[in-house]
């Protein structure tokens, strides 16, 4: 990694990659969706895996509910 000010190759870097936050906003969305707005401004690294976070729930959420329904319309077709 390169200093952005000086272009000198940095050796100590505290580079965090705020994968709890993804977590957070993956089982708990609402923490996710607040933290999305607070962090927005200044840690947009935060706010962006709180972001994706709240994308992945909702993902498995629309994926889960087409799965039940095409599961209810599958068994009522075979009954």
């Amino acid at each position: 990694m390169y200093c952005p000010n000086c272009g000198h190759e940095c050796t100590m870097v505290h580079d965090k990659k705020y994968f709890e936050w993804f977590f957070i906003a993956l089982f708990f969305p609402y923490v996710g969706f607040f933290a999305y707005f607070l962090f927005k401004e200044y840690n947009k690294r935060a706010a962006k895996q709180a972001l994706n976070g709240l994308i992945g729930f909702i993902s498995f959420t629309v994926i889960g509910f087409l799965i039940i329904i095409l599961y209810a319309v599958l068994m009522g077709m075979l009954a």
